[in-house]
């Protein structure tokens, strides 16, 4: 289960102690039998990526990617709630799912923070990490697409966690998502569309939205 800390590592903000333990945790990768051997290669290459390109380079990227463009958003209720009311109480009840596994968010933290969901992946069984990345495999694989166009190698981790959940993601949501946004950078007219428009996840799409559905559901579909 420790692929799961790594995988959070790799999508966190870049800094000089993130390089360092991305490329410590290295053997964390070599010991996993969660992924295929093809994808977890990718994902050396990622943490080859990390540790030696200069981090001002990472920072600059890192913001245009998951900072500046909404549809790359590592905050995964703002593809399912947008700006929606739903959305805090969505965030309160996956915060007391982390609180029963034990896992402690770090002041400033929301829990809807995909690298925060994937350390309380790693605090759970196979099982339970493999069901609750079901319940999102669509969103997962709508953000991968995204950043596969961007010709980004972050992708990679997206993809990595498809392949763990082991359920094919369905075509046409993730298509009709990607309609929607396929993930280039907006500029501002762009932007204002975007909150103006139904979040691609919202509503009916309860099981494919929200982290750990049962606990959610009712912030989903409210």
């Amino acid at each position: 289960m420790k692929i799961y800390n790594l995988l959070s590592a790799l999508l966190q903000y870049p800094t000089k102690t993130m390089q360092r333990d991305v490329r410590e945790a290295l053997q964390l990768l070599e010991q996993d039998t969660l992924l295929h051997k093809k994808t977890r290669q990718k994902v050396k290459h990622l943490v080859d990526h990390i540790s030696e390109t200069s981090l001002l380079d990472l920072q600059i990227k890192y913001v245009e990617l998951f900072d500046s463009t909404p549809s790359l958003s590592l905050h995964l209720f703002e593809h399912v709630h947008g700006d929606d009311s739903a959305r805090g109480q969505a965030m309160a009840d996956l915060k007391g799912v982390y609180s029963e596994a034990g896992l402690e968010m770090k002041a400033g933290e929301t829990p809807d923070y995909l690298p925060l969901f994937l350390e309380y992946m790693a605090a759970i069984s196979i099982e339970s990490a493999q069901e609750s990345l079901k319940e999102i495999v669509d969103l997962l694989e709508v953000i991968h697409q995204r950043l596969n166009r961007r010709e980004t190698p972050y992708a990679i981790v997206l993809l990595a966690l498809v392949e763990l959940s082991k359920l094919k993601p369905n075509s046409k949501k993730v298509q009709d998502a990607l309609k929607l946004s396929d993930g280039s950078l907006p500029n501002l007219e762009e932007i204002d569309k975007m909150w103006e428009e139904e979040p691609a996840f919202n509503g009916a799409a309860n099981s494919a939205a929200c982290p750990h559905a049962n606990t959610c559901q009712k912030g989903v579909s409210s």
